[in-house]
């Protein structure tokens, strides 16, 4: 009899750097449900399309920076990734608010991420870039980032 844990038998328990990308395709969508798409054909580790503030568009991002991690590992970061994009969906009201208060971007409204990019040490430290738009700022976004404790940093403006 076999054990199983998160789908995945003891004798598949494998590094990430030895995983198939099916494999890996197949843990993302079950572990993170706001991917709408996944890119087959990218030079980043995953590439995806996820669903967040009322847009189902926005250019999903992850890297894993540590290649030996195990599929347990990897599982525990993936989820780690849905909460924080969870995090910033329930908390869309205060990211709104870091950005009119400490940018000269006052008008925020059809504000949208346009994208996040997670950067995954280990299953814990996971780090997450985005970028905000909104089609009244033109060229200009709000680089922001969230930090593994959930702290939200604002960066500033940059121009595309």
């Amino acid at each position: 009899m076999s054990c199983t844990k998160n789908n995945f038998s003891i004798k598949q328990i494998y590094q990430i750097k030895n995983m198939k990308t099916k494999d890996l395709h197949s843990l993302i969508q079950h572990h993170i449900p706001q991917i709408q798409y996944l890119e087959l054909e990218t030079s980043e580790s995953v590439e995806a399309e996820c669903a967040i503030w009322q847009q189902d568009d926005c250019t999903l991002i992850i890297d894993f920076e540590n290649k030996n991690l195990d599929s347990t590992q990897v599982i525990a970061a993936l989820q780690n990734v849905s909460r924080k994009l969870a995090w910033l969906d329930t908390h869309r009201a205060d990211v709104l608010q870091t950005i009119s208060t400490e940018s000269k971007l006052n008008d925020t409204s059809n504000t949208y991420i346009q994208y996040a990019a997670f950067l995954i040490e280990n299953a814990d430290d996971v780090f997450c870039d985005f970028a905000l738009a909104a089609p009244q700022w033109g060229e200009q976004t709000a680089a922001c980032s969230l930090e593994e404790d959930n702290e939200l940093i604002f960066h500033g403006i940059e121009t595309n």
